[in-house]
């Protein structure tokens, strides 16, 4: 968590383009797919320029006519539904919308189709375009870690700037793996995690349910009635997905 807002604000300085994206990932859980068709309709302020979050609703919008088949490279949204952005960070997601926004008036066209993200030339940014921005900020954000921790004497965070670099494989998923952590630990079920993750089935969300420190206090120190609600939550969702 201690390093989000350093990679925040150095989207914000070297890949301002992609900065919201950044946002929108870590602390709404969006697929790169679900990014990339976004439009500057499908967002609901919450407050003064997102400064109580906002509120995406993801659909898949072909908003890229020119491409083979009509669609968005990069994928198409797993789920439709609304999605909670959260105001993490006092007042940086309002200060990195407002950025986005004065970013899109001045380079929008008679081919942005309205949409959110939008690459050099004014079309919507494909899958492709974002993950070209994204390397970018992921390695200016290695080198910027190791700088710090080099300057200051840290060696845990030149060793983490290492592993970042040559250890761990990381792509825009990133995002959707914080928020799906920071969901884990304050969820008191399975449901829960789902239902924030846009997951259609539960195996992708019991990892997050199992890892979590607060989960695992739970699953040891609390009453019997907690599993109980636990097994019925889960009979509920398959009733439902079925």
């Amino acid at each position: 968590m201690q390093y989000i807002p350093v990679l925040l604000n150095t989207a914000l300085q070297y890949t301002p383009t992609i900065a919201l994206g950044i946002y929108i990932q870590c602390f709404g859980g969006l697929r790169l797919g679900e990014v990339t068709n976004l439009t500057r309709a499908s967002i609901t302020p919450k407050g003064g320029n997102c400064l109580l979050g906002m509120i995406v609703n993801i659909k898949h919008r072909k908003l890229r006519k020119d491409l083979i088949h009509n669609i968005t490279s990069g994928g198409s949204p797993k789920k439709t539904r609304r999605q909670a952005i959260y105001p993490y960070f006092d007042t940086l997601l309002s200060k990195i919308y407002r950025e986005h926004i004065k970013y899109l008036n001045k380079i929008e066209n008679k081919n942005s189709e309205n949409a959110l993200f939008l690459n050099k030339r004014g079309f919507p940014m494909t899958g492709e375009n974002y993950r070209y921005y994204f390397n970018k900020l992921k390695y200016k954000f290695i080198k910027i870690l190791r700088e710090a921790g080099i300057n200051s004497g840290d060696d845990y965070t030149v060793e983490y700037a290492n592993q970042l670099e040559f250890k761990f494989k990381w792509s825009t998923h990133i995002g959707r793996g914080i928020f799906s952590n920071m969901i884990g630990e304050v969820a008191d079920n399975v449901l829960q995690i789902a239902q924030a993750r846009g997951d259609k089935r539960l195996d992708s969300s019991l990892t997050y349910l199992q890892d979590t420190t607060r989960m695992e206090y739970k699953l040891y120190k609390s009453e019997t009635s907690m599993w109980k609600q636990l097994l019925n939550d889960v009979k509920y969702y398959k009733q439902i997905s079925n």
